[in-house]
């Protein structure tokens, strides 16, 4: 039951700092966009495409893939490096690790399930305000299902994470 609790507590924390990041960014970018000349536009000049479910999947993978390996090295280094921009504004790796060091026990856990199975989806893929995708769904672990819900942004031609909400039920 203590166990439980943690995780809860872990999880809200997690929800916190990842929605005042993204909050954050949504103030701090108030409807601007700068163009490839540096000028800036309250216009938008590119509209990403909504990634379709097998492009959806392959990000899922590959930002849960980070965030285990990250938990199992307990460094999050490689895993920060596919922040947007605006996020590694408002954050550092210790930070990170910092508001994941919960789920540090649970390392091999969430390695096996995002390692050994494809990510179930909940919604359908959604670009929302400031053009940012929101990708919901969970994996199995054990009894359990580790609910995610992942922000990007597009930048550089690919999508970087710009937040990241983890519940464990």
């Amino acid at each position: 039951m203590k166990r439980r609790w943690c995780i809860v507590l872990l999880v809200i924390l997690i929800t916190v700092v990842c929605a005042a990041g993204v909050a954050g960014f949504l103030w701090q970018r108030s409807g601007q966009r700068q163009t490839a000349t540096g000028s800036t536009t309250s216009e938008q000049s590119f509209a990403p495409a909504v990634p379709d479910r097998k492009e959806a999947m392959a990000l899922i993978s590959g930002t849960m893939k980070s965030f285990a390996q990250g938990l199992m090295k307990n460094d999050f280094t490689d895993f920060y490096k596919t922040f947007s921009s605006m996020w590694k504004k408002q954050t550092t790796p210790e930070a990170v690790a910092k508001a994941f060091e919960g789920f540090v026990p649970f390392a091999r856990d969430v390695q096996q399930s995002v390692t050994s199975g494809d990510p179930f989806i909940n919604a359908k893929p959604a670009l929302g305000a400031k053009d940012v995708l929101t990708l919901q769904g969970y994996y199995r672990i054990a009894a359990t299902k580790m609910m995610f819900s992942l922000q990007y942004l597009y930048e550089d031609s690919s999508w970087k994470l710009l937040g990241m909400n983890l519940e464990v039920k």
